[in-house]
């Protein structure tokens, strides 16, 4: 199968958006599908672009067996809700205007990936130009989430979002969402359950695996056969971590 996948992060950039869309485009060329990431040039969380990749406006790279095209982004840091959505929208025109024309093959699917949706609406209008089904998957749900942090507050906004958000389900051939719970909240809403399917954050285990309980980090902290738990996630604004709090207290 010829995939694109349309993300506006990409390794060398760290986070969650940017590793899941680098091992999917992985294993899937491993399997040997060809597959196309069409992404910014690096620029998260700092906004600040590496010098090896300041000038340009595209540029393609080859990366574990995937075809890269990078284009231009209004490069900001993650902070700050107007330049972030400056940053958004300039990754959504850029990927249309500069991205599609130099794609240079044909595609039997494009996937845009969230969390923010604005990538989506560019894999909605190049999978139209390319006539092939369009995948929405969905990590985060927009504006739900924005709204629930306080980022926006103006109801017109608000509603205005939402109705592109159900356009994209809807115009959507297959939804994929990381959470069992994005499927009940999606089918209240009228999205029928059968285009949707649920592909959880995995890992890999030639990568990761069990190492000895004992070790210089228990040492290091005065660990030693004690029974130690972990959160590894983001801490953000929309992450919870009050239930973090709350399960760090029901194990003692």
């Amino acid at each position: 199968m010829r995939i694109l996948y349309i993300s506006q992060y990409f390794p060398p950039e760290m986070g969650a958006p940017a590793a899941r869309v680098h091992e999917l485009s992985r294993a899937w060329a491993a399997r040997g599908h060809s597959v196309t990431v069409l992404t910014a040039f690096p620029h998260h969380p700092t906004g600040v672009i590496p010098p090896q990749y300041r000038g340009m406006r595209l540029l393609r790279e080859r990366l574990d067996g995937i075809d890269v095209l990078r284009t231009w982004v209004y490069a900001t840091a993650n902070k700050g809700f107007l330049k972030r959505t400056l940053s958004y929208i300039s990754f959504m025109l850029s990927a249309i205007f500069l991205g599609w024309p130099s794609l240079g093959k044909k595609y039997d699917v494009v996937i845009a990936t969230s969390p923010q949706f604005f990538v989506a609406i560019a894999g909605f209008k190049i999978a139209a130009l390319l006539r092939v089904p369009f995948v929405f998957e969905v990590r985060d749900l927009w504006p739900a989430s924005i709204e629930a942090v306080g980022a926006i507050k103006d109801r017109r906004i608000i509603a205005f979002l939402g109705k592109i958000e159900m356009m994209l389900y809807r115009r959507a051939r297959l939804i994929v969402a990381v959470a069992d719970s994005t499927v009940d909240i999606l089918t209240r809403r009228g999205i029928p359950a059968s285009k949707i399917a649920v592909v959880k954050n995995g890992v890999d285990l030639v990568r990761f695996a069990p190492g000895a309980r004992e070790n210089e980090v228990r040492e290091e902290y005065g660990l030693g056969g004690k029974f130690v738990v972990s959160y590894i996630g983001t801490m953000g604004l929309a992450h919870g971590l009050d239930v973090v709090l709350e399960a760090a207290g029901l194990t003692r």
